[in-house]
């Protein structure tokens, strides 16, 4: 499969990984806020 995009989500601390439920909605809660906030997507 292709991508044609990717999404980095910066952690700090011990843990280097992320599940896919947990990263999902962080990447949601990001777009809702910027959305909400009339902000362009960086």
């Amino acid at each position: 499969a292709c991508c044609d995009d990717a999404v980095e989500i910066p952690m700090y601390g011990v843990k280097h990984s992320l599940n896919v439920a947990v990263a999902t909605g962080i990447v949601l809660y990001a777009a809702l806020h910027y959305t909400q906030a009339n902000v362009e997507l960086p």
